[in-house]
Protein backbone atom coordinates (compact mmCIF):
# COMPACT_ATOMS: atom_id res chain seq x y z
CA UNK A 1 0.00 0.00 0.00
CA UNK A 2 0.78 3.93 -0.63
CA UNK A 3 1.94 6.50 1.60
CA UNK A 4 -1.21 9.29 3.42
CA UNK A 5 -2.55 10.84 1.08
CA UNK A 6 -1.31 14.40 0.02
CA UNK A 7 -2.06 17.27 2.49
CA UNK A 8 -1.78 14.70 5.23
CA UNK A 9 0.08 16.27 8.47
CA UNK A 10 1.72 13.88 11.19
CA UNK A 11 2.99 13.87 14.41
CA UNK A 12 4.43 10.55 15.45
CA UNK A 13 7.29 9.48 18.28
CA UNK A 14 8.41 5.67 19.29
CA UNK A 15 6.50 4.42 22.85
CA UNK A 16 7.56 0.93 23.34
CA UNK A 17 8.11 -0.38 20.33
CA UNK A 18 4.71 1.68 19.14
CA UNK A 19 4.06 4.87 17.04
CA UNK A 20 2.27 7.57 18.18
CA UNK A 21 0.95 11.49 17.94
CA UNK A 22 2.77 14.10 19.32
CA UNK A 23 1.81 17.72 19.34
CA UNK A 24 3.58 20.11 17.46
CA UNK A 25 5.60 22.80 18.32
CA UNK A 26 3.39 24.15 20.84
CA UNK A 27 4.11 21.66 23.26
CA UNK A 28 8.06 23.09 23.15
CA UNK A 29 7.59 26.33 23.79
CA UNK A 30 9.79 27.35 26.85
CA UNK A 31 7.85 30.30 29.00
CA UNK A 32 8.92 29.96 31.93
CA UNK A 33 7.63 33.62 33.15
CA UNK A 34 7.57 36.60 32.82
CA UNK A 35 10.42 39.27 31.60
CA UNK A 36 10.16 42.09 33.40
CA UNK A 37 12.60 43.97 31.06
CA UNK A 38 12.18 45.44 27.38
CA UNK A 39 12.72 42.27 25.21
CA UNK A 40 13.53 44.71 22.25
CA UNK A 41 16.92 45.39 24.14
CA UNK A 42 18.02 41.67 23.75
CA UNK A 43 19.08 39.93 20.74
CA UNK A 44 16.32 37.51 19.14
CA UNK A 45 16.53 33.78 20.52
CA UNK A 46 15.30 30.59 19.20
CA UNK A 47 12.64 29.30 21.98
CA UNK A 48 11.44 25.72 20.29
CA UNK A 49 13.43 22.89 22.24
CA UNK A 50 12.48 19.97 21.05
CA UNK A 51 11.43 19.27 17.35
CA UNK A 52 8.41 16.53 16.51
CA UNK A 53 9.65 12.81 15.18
CA UNK A 54 9.56 12.60 11.72
CA UNK A 55 9.34 8.85 9.64
CA UNK A 56 10.57 7.82 6.73
CA UNK A 57 8.23 8.43 3.63
CA UNK A 58 5.59 10.45 5.56
CA UNK A 59 5.52 14.17 5.17
CA UNK A 60 6.89 15.94 8.31
CA UNK A 61 5.84 19.36 9.43
CA UNK A 62 7.15 21.38 12.28
CA UNK A 63 7.44 25.24 13.57
CA UNK A 64 9.77 27.12 15.16
CA UNK A 65 9.47 29.81 17.45
CA UNK A 66 11.39 32.77 18.43
CA UNK A 67 11.21 35.58 21.24
CA UNK A 68 12.90 39.02 22.32
CA UNK A 69 14.26 41.19 20.13
CA UNK A 70 12.28 43.52 17.39
CA UNK A 71 9.86 41.21 14.93
CA UNK A 72 9.23 39.89 12.61
CA UNK A 73 11.86 37.50 12.32
CA UNK A 74 13.44 35.72 9.83
CA UNK A 75 14.61 31.98 9.73
CA UNK A 76 17.53 30.48 8.01
CA UNK A 77 19.27 26.67 8.01
CA UNK A 78 22.15 26.36 9.28
CA UNK A 79 23.05 22.30 9.06
CA UNK A 80 19.87 20.92 7.89
CA UNK A 81 19.65 17.47 6.56
CA UNK A 82 20.68 17.39 2.95
CA UNK A 83 17.95 16.72 0.41
CA UNK A 84 14.41 16.22 2.57
CA UNK A 85 14.26 19.11 5.09
CA UNK A 86 13.54 22.84 4.07
CA UNK A 87 13.04 25.80 6.29
CA UNK A 88 10.20 29.03 5.29
CA UNK A 89 12.00 32.26 6.32
CA UNK A 90 8.85 34.09 7.23
CA UNK A 91 7.09 31.72 9.13
CA UNK A 92 9.55 29.31 10.85
CA UNK A 93 7.94 25.92 9.21
CA UNK A 94 10.08 22.87 8.56
CA UNK A 95 8.25 21.22 6.11
CA UNK A 96 9.55 17.84 4.01
CA UNK A 97 9.27 13.87 3.09
CA UNK A 98 11.89 12.29 5.60
CA UNK A 99 13.81 9.67 3.61
CA UNK A 100 17.45 7.46 4.44
CA UNK A 101 17.84 5.20 7.77
CA UNK A 102 16.08 5.74 11.28
CA UNK A 103 18.76 7.69 13.90
CA UNK A 104 19.35 11.41 15.40
CA UNK A 105 19.85 13.70 12.99
CA UNK A 106 21.25 17.29 13.90
CA UNK A 107 19.11 20.23 12.87
CA UNK A 108 20.51 24.01 13.22
CA UNK A 109 18.52 26.90 12.74
CA UNK A 110 19.12 30.86 13.08
CA UNK A 111 16.45 33.36 13.52
CA UNK A 112 17.53 37.21 12.81
CA UNK A 113 15.35 40.07 13.94
CA UNK A 114 14.16 43.69 12.10
CA UNK A 115 17.54 45.01 13.89
CA UNK A 116 20.28 42.58 12.48
CA UNK A 117 20.67 40.62 15.21
CA UNK A 118 20.21 36.92 15.43
CA UNK A 119 20.41 34.35 17.76
CA UNK A 120 21.17 30.23 16.87
CA UNK A 121 20.49 26.88 18.34
CA UNK A 122 20.85 22.93 17.35
CA UNK A 123 17.86 20.93 17.71
CA UNK A 124 17.91 17.05 17.52
CA UNK A 125 15.10 15.33 15.31
CA UNK A 126 14.66 11.70 15.62
CA UNK A 127 14.10 9.60 12.21
CA UNK A 128 11.93 6.74 12.40
CA UNK A 129 11.20 3.99 10.00
CA UNK A 130 8.08 1.72 9.57
CA UNK A 131 8.41 -1.83 11.71
CA UNK A 132 5.96 -4.73 10.01
CA UNK A 133 2.69 -4.36 12.34
CA UNK A 134 3.80 -0.68 13.85
CA UNK A 135 0.64 1.21 13.75
CA UNK A 136 0.55 5.03 13.25
CA UNK A 137 -2.03 7.80 13.91
CA UNK A 138 -2.68 9.44 10.69
CA UNK A 139 -4.38 12.72 10.03
CA UNK A 140 -6.23 13.32 6.68
CA UNK A 141 -8.53 16.34 5.71
CA UNK A 142 -11.65 15.92 4.23
CA UNK A 143 -13.91 19.45 3.05
CA UNK A 144 -13.22 21.80 6.16
CA UNK A 145 -12.41 19.07 9.37
CA UNK A 146 -9.64 17.23 10.05
CA UNK A 147 -10.29 13.33 10.18
CA UNK A 148 -8.00 10.76 12.38
CA UNK A 149 -7.43 7.42 11.58
CA UNK A 150 -4.39 4.73 11.85
CA UNK A 151 -1.67 3.62 9.29
CA UNK A 152 -0.77 -0.02 9.73
CA UNK A 153 3.13 -1.16 8.92
CA UNK A 154 2.69 -3.85 6.16
CA UNK A 155 4.79 -7.28 5.91
CA UNK A 156 6.76 -5.75 2.90
CA UNK A 157 7.82 -2.89 5.53
CA UNK A 158 4.98 -0.02 3.57
CA UNK A 159 2.45 1.99 5.27
CA UNK A 160 -1.30 1.60 4.55
CA UNK A 161 -3.28 4.05 3.44
CA UNK A 162 -4.55 6.18 5.94
CA UNK A 163 -8.13 4.99 7.29
CA UNK A 164 -8.81 8.58 8.25
CA UNK A 165 -12.70 8.60 9.50
CA UNK A 166 -12.96 10.40 12.78
CA UNK A 167 -12.93 14.07 13.42
CA UNK A 168 -10.16 15.24 15.11
CA UNK A 169 -10.09 16.68 19.06
CA UNK A 170 -6.47 17.53 19.30
CA UNK A 171 -5.03 21.16 18.91
CA UNK A 172 -1.93 18.88 16.93
CA UNK A 173 -4.28 18.98 14.05
CA UNK A 174 -7.46 20.87 13.10
CA UNK A 175 -9.16 22.37 10.08
CA UNK A 176 -8.86 22.06 6.01
CA UNK A 177 -5.20 21.65 6.30
CA UNK A 178 -4.55 19.57 9.72
CA UNK A 179 -2.77 22.08 10.86
CA UNK A 180 -1.63 22.37 14.15
CA UNK A 181 -2.72 25.40 16.45
CA UNK A 182 -1.06 28.53 17.70
CA UNK A 183 1.39 27.55 20.44
CA UNK A 184 -0.73 28.31 23.52
CA UNK A 185 -4.21 27.36 22.18
CA UNK A 186 -5.43 24.86 23.69
CA UNK A 187 -8.21 22.46 21.76
CA UNK A 188 -9.69 21.68 18.69
CA UNK A 189 -13.03 22.66 17.96
CA UNK A 190 -15.56 19.88 17.84
CA UNK A 191 -15.81 18.21 14.70
CA UNK A 192 -12.09 19.20 14.08
CA UNK A 193 -13.16 22.41 12.10
CA UNK A 194 -11.01 24.92 13.44
CA UNK A 195 -8.62 25.77 16.47
CA UNK A 196 -10.03 27.47 19.00
CA UNK A 197 -7.56 29.68 21.87
CA UNK A 198 -8.92 29.20 25.56
CA UNK A 199 -12.89 29.64 25.86
CA UNK A 200 -13.39 31.94 22.89
CA UNK A 201 -15.55 29.99 19.99
CA UNK A 202 -13.36 30.08 17.21
CA UNK A 203 -9.56 31.15 16.53
CA UNK A 204 -8.30 34.47 17.35
CA UNK A 205 -9.19 37.11 14.51
CA UNK A 206 -6.07 38.66 12.36
CA UNK A 207 -3.63 39.83 13.52
CA UNK A 208 -3.96 38.70 16.95
CA UNK A 209 -2.12 35.75 18.76
CA UNK A 210 -3.16 33.32 21.27
CA UNK A 211 -0.72 33.42 24.22
CA UNK A 212 -1.18 31.68 27.60
CA UNK A 213 -2.79 33.58 30.62
CA UNK A 214 -1.38 33.78 33.93
CA UNK A 215 -5.02 31.33 35.05
CA UNK A 216 -3.44 28.32 32.86
CA UNK A 217 -5.06 29.10 30.05
CA UNK A 218 -5.34 30.88 27.41
CA UNK A 219 -6.54 34.14 25.21
CA UNK A 220 -6.25 36.40 22.12
CA UNK A 221 -3.95 39.32 22.12
CA UNK A 222 -2.31 41.88 20.24
CA UNK A 223 1.21 41.67 20.01
CA UNK A 224 2.01 44.94 19.18
CA UNK A 225 0.14 46.49 21.74
CA UNK A 226 -0.93 44.26 24.74
CA UNK A 227 1.86 45.21 27.16
CA UNK A 228 1.34 41.82 28.89
CA UNK A 229 2.07 40.16 26.25
CA UNK A 230 4.52 42.53 24.24
CA UNK A 231 6.13 41.51 20.82
CA UNK A 232 5.44 37.80 22.24
CA UNK A 233 3.69 35.69 24.76
CA UNK A 234 5.14 35.91 28.16
CA UNK A 235 6.96 39.21 27.38
CA UNK A 236 4.79 41.13 29.80
CA UNK A 237 5.86 44.92 29.91
CA UNK A 238 7.14 46.22 33.51
CA UNK A 239 5.29 49.55 35.74
CA UNK A 240 7.50 51.75 36.70
CA UNK A 241 6.95 53.95 39.88
CA UNK A 242 4.06 56.51 39.37
CA UNK A 243 4.03 55.24 35.89
CA UNK A 244 1.42 52.64 33.54
CA UNK A 245 3.20 50.32 31.44
CA UNK A 246 2.83 50.60 27.57
CA UNK A 247 3.27 48.23 24.39
CA UNK A 248 3.87 50.53 20.78
CA UNK A 249 4.43 47.92 18.11
CA UNK A 250 5.81 44.92 20.11
CA UNK A 251 8.30 47.36 22.04
CA UNK A 252 7.70 48.00 26.08
CA UNK A 253 7.55 51.26 27.39
CA UNK A 254 5.76 53.46 29.90
CA UNK A 255 3.67 56.51 30.70
CA UNK A 256 3.49 58.83 33.29
CA UNK A 257 0.38 58.64 35.29
CA UNK A 258 -1.56 61.94 36.10
CA UNK A 259 0.25 64.32 38.14
CA UNK A 260 3.94 63.07 37.34
CA UNK A 261 6.39 63.22 35.23
CA UNK A 262 9.89 62.06 33.98
CA UNK A 263 12.09 65.09 33.70
CA UNK A 264 14.78 62.98 33.29
CA UNK A 265 13.37 62.15 29.78
CA UNK A 266 13.42 58.31 31.04
CA UNK A 267 10.13 57.12 31.89
CA UNK A 268 10.93 53.19 31.85
CA UNK A 269 12.80 54.00 35.60
CA UNK A 270 9.62 55.41 36.49
CA UNK A 271 8.04 59.19 36.37
CA UNK A 272 10.04 60.73 39.53
CA UNK A 273 8.30 64.33 39.49
CA UNK A 274 5.23 65.24 41.25
CA UNK A 275 4.09 68.56 39.25
CA UNK A 276 1.64 69.44 41.59
CA UNK A 277 4.35 70.12 44.54
CA UNK A 278 7.73 70.12 43.27
CA UNK A 279 9.03 73.95 43.09
CA UNK A 280 11.74 73.02 40.47
CA UNK A 281 9.12 71.74 38.38
CA UNK A 282 5.44 73.16 38.85
CA UNK A 283 2.97 72.35 36.96
CA UNK A 284 5.40 70.80 33.79
CA UNK A 285 9.18 70.40 33.44
CA UNK A 286 11.41 72.34 34.16
CA UNK A 287 8.99 74.86 35.58
CA UNK A 288 10.74 76.66 38.71
CA UNK A 289 9.28 78.62 41.32
CA UNK A 290 10.89 81.72 42.81
CA UNK A 291 10.23 82.95 46.44
CA UNK A 292 10.53 86.44 47.53
CA UNK A 293 11.31 88.99 50.89
CA UNK A 294 7.13 88.05 51.13
CA UNK A 295 7.03 84.83 51.17
CA UNK A 296 8.96 81.34 50.16
CA UNK A 297 8.73 79.91 46.90
CA UNK A 298 6.08 76.96 46.87
CA UNK A 299 3.83 74.63 44.40
CA UNK A 300 0.23 74.29 44.70
CA UNK A 301 -1.71 71.96 42.72
CA UNK A 302 1.21 72.60 39.42
CA UNK A 303 0.54 76.70 40.09
CA UNK A 304 3.80 78.30 41.63
CA UNK A 305 2.39 80.42 45.06
CA UNK A 306 3.97 81.97 47.68
CA UNK A 307 4.44 80.86 51.46
CA UNK A 308 3.56 84.45 53.00
CA UNK A 309 5.77 85.54 56.23
CA UNK A 310 4.98 87.18 59.60
CA UNK A 311 5.37 90.63 57.92
CA UNK A 312 3.01 90.11 55.17
CA UNK A 313 0.25 87.93 56.74
CA UNK A 314 -2.49 88.02 53.65
CA UNK A 315 -2.83 85.89 51.38
CA UNK A 316 -4.04 87.64 48.67
CA UNK A 317 -4.00 85.29 45.72
CA UNK A 318 -1.36 83.30 44.24
CA UNK A 319 2.08 84.98 44.56
CA UNK A 320 0.68 87.77 46.68
CA UNK A 321 1.76 88.40 50.50
CA UNK A 322 0.24 92.12 51.46
CA UNK A 323 1.13 93.40 55.20
CA UNK A 324 -1.84 95.11 57.34
CA UNK A 325 -1.75 98.83 56.01
CA UNK A 326 -4.44 101.04 55.11
CA UNK A 327 -5.10 100.13 51.74
CA UNK A 328 -5.59 96.48 52.91
CA UNK A 329 -6.73 96.75 56.09
CA UNK A 330 -10.06 95.44 56.42
CA UNK A 331 -8.30 92.42 54.12
CA UNK A 332 -7.05 92.50 50.93
CA UNK A 333 -7.40 95.40 49.02
CA UNK A 334 -10.18 96.40 51.51
CA UNK A 335 -8.66 100.23 53.02
CA UNK A 336 -9.95 101.78 55.88
CA UNK A 337 -13.18 103.55 55.93
CA UNK A 338 -14.17 106.75 55.94
CA UNK A 339 -12.91 107.88 58.99
CA UNK A 340 -16.00 110.29 59.92
CA UNK A 341 -16.37 113.56 61.50
CA UNK A 342 -13.87 115.27 64.14
CA UNK A 343 -10.69 113.06 62.61
CA UNK A 344 -8.61 113.66 59.86
CA UNK A 345 -7.22 110.83 57.14
CA UNK A 346 -6.10 107.31 58.24
CA UNK A 347 -2.73 107.25 60.14
CA UNK A 348 -2.12 103.13 60.10
CA UNK A 349 -3.49 99.50 60.74
CA UNK A 350 -2.67 97.51 63.62
CA UNK A 351 -4.59 94.44 61.94
CA UNK A 352 -7.81 93.60 60.51
CA UNK A 353 -9.83 96.25 60.39
CA UNK A 354 -8.09 98.30 62.83
CA UNK A 355 -7.58 101.31 61.32
CA UNK A 356 -6.18 104.47 63.67
CA UNK A 357 -6.70 107.93 63.04
CA UNK A 358 -5.27 111.56 63.85
CA UNK A 359 -8.24 112.98 65.76
CA UNK A 360 -9.31 116.58 65.66
CA UNK A 361 -8.38 118.64 68.87
CA UNK A 362 -10.42 117.90 71.49
CA UNK A 363 -11.93 114.68 70.16
CA UNK A 364 -11.07 111.31 70.10
CA UNK A 365 -11.65 107.71 68.90
CA UNK A 366 -12.61 105.62 71.86
CA UNK A 367 -14.52 102.99 70.85
CA UNK A 368 -11.69 101.87 68.54
CA UNK A 369 -14.43 101.89 65.56
CA UNK A 370 -14.63 103.48 62.00
CA UNK A 371 -17.12 105.80 62.93
CA UNK A 372 -14.34 108.36 63.57
CA UNK A 373 -13.25 110.16 66.50
CA UNK A 374 -17.06 110.46 68.18
CA UNK A 375 -15.97 111.54 71.85
CA UNK A 376 -15.37 115.28 73.10
CA UNK A 377 -12.56 115.06 75.71
CA UNK A 378 -13.50 118.42 76.65
CA UNK A 379 -16.74 118.08 78.06
CA UNK A 380 -17.39 113.85 78.80
CA UNK A 381 -16.73 113.10 82.37
CA UNK A 382 -15.72 109.09 81.76
CA UNK A 383 -13.79 110.88 78.75
CA UNK A 384 -12.18 113.58 79.90
CA UNK A 385 -8.86 115.25 77.97
CA UNK A 386 -8.56 111.75 77.27
CA UNK A 387 -10.18 108.33 76.34
CA UNK A 388 -8.58 106.68 79.73
CA UNK A 389 -9.95 109.42 81.91
CA UNK A 390 -12.62 108.77 83.73
CA UNK A 391 -13.68 111.51 86.03
CA UNK A 392 -16.63 110.02 87.72
CA UNK A 393 -14.41 106.92 88.34
CA UNK A 394 -11.87 109.12 89.88
CA UNK A 395 -14.39 110.34 92.48
CA UNK A 396 -14.96 113.89 91.03
CA UNK A 397 -18.05 115.59 91.21
CA UNK A 398 -18.12 118.42 89.01
CA UNK A 399 -17.63 117.06 85.63
CA UNK A 400 -15.33 117.76 82.60
CA UNK A 401 -14.57 121.27 82.71
CA UNK A 402 -12.08 121.89 79.38
CA UNK A 403 -10.67 118.72 79.25
CA UNK A 404 -10.04 118.37 82.96
CA UNK A 405 -11.90 116.73 85.73
CA UNK A 406 -13.61 119.33 88.30
CA UNK A 407 -15.25 119.39 91.41
CA UNK A 408 -18.68 121.35 93.03
CA UNK A 409 -18.38 123.35 96.23
CA UNK A 410 -20.40 126.51 97.95
CA UNK A 411 -19.35 130.12 97.81
CA UNK A 412 -19.15 132.13 100.49
CA UNK A 413 -22.48 133.69 101.98
CA UNK A 414 -24.28 136.21 100.12
CA UNK A 415 -23.73 139.89 101.07
CA UNK A 416 -27.57 140.49 100.71
CA UNK A 417 -28.56 137.37 102.19
CA UNK A 418 -30.58 134.72 100.32
CA UNK A 419 -29.67 131.24 99.15
CA UNK A 420 -25.71 130.33 99.11
CA UNK A 421 -24.77 129.55 95.69
CA UNK A 422 -23.01 125.81 94.62
CA UNK A 423 -20.72 125.89 91.43
CA UNK A 424 -19.55 122.85 89.64
CA UNK A 425 -16.46 123.35 87.08
CA UNK A 426 -16.56 126.89 87.87
CA UNK A 427 -15.41 129.56 90.47
CA UNK A 428 -17.42 131.66 92.81
CA UNK A 429 -17.46 135.64 91.59
CA UNK A 430 -19.29 138.27 93.38
CA UNK A 431 -21.85 140.43 91.25
CA UNK A 432 -21.31 144.16 92.81
CA UNK A 433 -24.33 144.86 91.71
CA UNK A 434 -26.78 142.79 93.79
CA UNK A 435 -23.98 141.69 96.09
CA UNK A 436 -25.11 137.87 95.34
CA UNK A 437 -22.12 135.16 94.23
CA UNK A 438 -22.25 133.69 90.72
CA UNK A 439 -20.56 130.66 89.15
CA UNK A 440 -18.21 131.94 86.62
CA UNK A 441 -15.96 129.72 84.06
CA UNK A 442 -13.01 128.38 85.29
CA UNK A 443 -10.02 131.00 84.49
CA UNK A 444 -7.83 133.12 87.57
CA UNK A 445 -8.50 131.42 90.71
CA UNK A 446 -10.44 133.89 92.58
CA UNK A 447 -12.36 132.74 95.63
CA UNK A 448 -11.25 129.47 96.14
CA UNK A 449 -10.87 128.73 92.18
CA UNK A 450 -11.97 126.21 90.37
Amino acid sequence: MGLPGAGATVRVLALGGFLSCVAPPGSGRDDAGSQEVDPSSLPPSVVTSQLADAVTGVPYGDRLLARDGVPPYAWAPAGLPPGWLSVDSATGELRGLPRGDAGTLSVGVVVTDAAARSGSKELALRLLSCTPGSTLVCQQASGTTCLVGLLACQPNGTWSDCDAGTPSASASGCGAACAACGPDADRCLPGGAECACGPSSGPCAPGRSCCADSAGGARCVDLAGDPLACGACGTRCAAPPNADPTCDTGVCGATCKGGYAACDGRTLDGCEVDLRSDVNHCGACPVSCSGSPRGAATCDGGTCDLQCNASYPQHCGTGDCRAYDVANCGGCGVACSNPGANAGAPAGCAGQNACSYACNPGWGDCNAGTDGCETDLTFTPTRCGSCGNDCVAAGWDGGCVNGQCARCYQCPDNPSGGMRTTCCGGHCQLNIADQIYDCQPCGTLIDGGC
